[in-house]
């Protein structure tokens, strides 16, 4: 009655009649029932098996799964759904990659929490976060005018900006008395003052565009030119 040789997967790889020894079906010899001197296959397949089949060159029956050691390379192999070896990673290979990885596609990491500092890869979602600092964290100070997305150190910021060209800002409404930046249309408009404010008195006489106080608004304290005249004839 012939052997049915079936792999893990409970296919048909081979049906071995009484008396013979199938060595097309797979890199091993498959002993059928009563056959004479089977010891000899069944302990060289043994050593097959332990030597990874190594060789030169690869197995001519490979199946899904065998390991092939190249013995010109010592690289191991195994034979893929896709009918060819694929090498093994090396562990000097492994250790290279570790070194300078070259990532391919769009590798993924988990993301450290916000503030972390350490040798953790970094993903843009923790990039993207904005930084705690702890301590005095300290910067270069960027050259005045600078408009980028450098940080700003405390010299940068307590420094007055150079602007060039025409900037332009939003005119305040008239009686504003903020921080806000004044436009020429704003510095031109009659302002409209709170409180008592002051101003110097212009001297009596005066005709020009100086701002008038109430003291400047006083009738000067003269004789009438008439009545000087009557009091000289008395």
């Amino acid at each position: 009655m012939s052997y049915i040789i079936n792999n893990s997967r409970g296919q048909v790889i081979a049906v071995v009649a009484d008396g013979t020894v199938n060595t097309t079906a797979t890199d091993l010899s498959l002993v059928g029932r009563a056959l004479t001197d089977y010891g000899t296959y069944e302990n060289e397949n043994y050593v097959f098996l332990l030597e990874n089949f190594a060789n030169s060159s690869a197995p001519l029956q490979p199946i899904l799964g065998q390991l092939w050691y190249n013995s010109d390379t010592d690289v191991l192999s195994t034979y893929t759904s896709t009918d060819a070896w694929v090498i093994l990673a090396t562990q000097p290979y492994v250790q290279a990659q570790k070194i300078s990885p070259a990532f391919t596609g769009i590798p993924t990491a988990p993301t450290a929490g916000a503030g972390s500092a350490t040798t953790q890869l970094a993903t843009t979602a923790f990039v993207t976060n904005s930084p705690q600092f702890a301590g005095v964290p300290t910067a270069p100070t960027a050259a005045p005018g600078t408009l980028g997305n450098q940080l700003a150190t405390l010299n940068y910021v307590t420094t007055s900006p150079q602007f060039s060209g025409v900037p332009l800002t939003p005119t305040a409404a008239s009686g504003t008395a903020t921080t806000q930046i004044a436009s020429t249309a704003f510095v031109t408009n009659s302002p409209q003052f709170a409180g008592v404010p002051t101003a110097p008195t212009a001297a009596f006489g005066d005709t020009t565009t100086q701002v008038a106080t109430t003291a400047r608004g006083v009738i000067p304290d003269i004789e009438p030119p008439v009545m000087a005249t009557a009091l000289a004839f008395c």
